[in-house]
């Protein structure tokens, strides 16, 4: 399970690359190739593939339902804010690994982090939103394929417990009956 998640996260990411250096190659003003870039545009998708786990673990404590959706819904917004500063915050990390000195003409790991949180939150609040959105589908799937389960199993002990009930009524009529023939034959004789 682990692996099948890592390997989708992986393709993911180098879709992701591809396509950033298919668009900057055919763009108005083509850049030159250059490894790190690359490496930064897999960032973004590995920086999402780092918090998902904690996102999961987020939208399975507090899931959205309809008796509760309203007290739910600031710790989400709340949540959202967080792990947007989070994802900036490894992506910053990444990027000062590849590019150090990119980060220090930033300001440094700390002002780099707030500029990308808020020159992209408009990016990332709607694919922080498609994680839950996608974790609520599996989940609220996951949850119906067990109700369904449950649910034939009950009809199918309904089933044997509604058969047994018609032996149990067709039992006694067969002893009665045989023992109303026994004695039928005893007086006869």
């Amino acid at each position: 399970r682990i692996l099948v998640f890592s390997a989708g996260w992986i393709l993911l990411a180098f879709l992701f690359s591809g396509l950033t250096y298919f668009s900057n190659a055919q763009g108005a003003r083509p850049r030159p190739f250059e490894w790190k870039n690359v490496f930064l545009s897999q960032a973004i998708i590995y920086s999402w593939a780092i918090l998902s786990p904690l996102i999961v673990f987020f939208a399975k404590r507090f899931r959205f339902e309809q008796r509760n959706w309203w007290r739910v819904l600031p710790a989400h917004v709340a949540a959202a804010v967080v792990f947007l500063l989070l994802y900036r915050a490894i992506y910053s990390i990444l990027f000062q690994i590849v590019d150090p000195a990119r980060v220090a003409e930033n300001g440094g790991f700390l002002a780099l982090t707030l500029t990308l949180f808020i020159r992209n939150w408009v990016l990332d609040l709607p694919t922080y939103c498609f994680l839950l959105s996608s974790i609520y589908v599996v989940d609220f799937y996951r949850r119906f394929q067990a109700e369904q389960l449950k649910s034939s199993e009950l009809k199918a002990a309904l089933a044997t417990s509604q058969l047994n009930a018609l032996k149990m009524q067709i039992h006694p009529h067969f002893l009665f009956n045989t023992l109303n023939s026994i004695s039928a034959l005893m007086h006869k004789d």
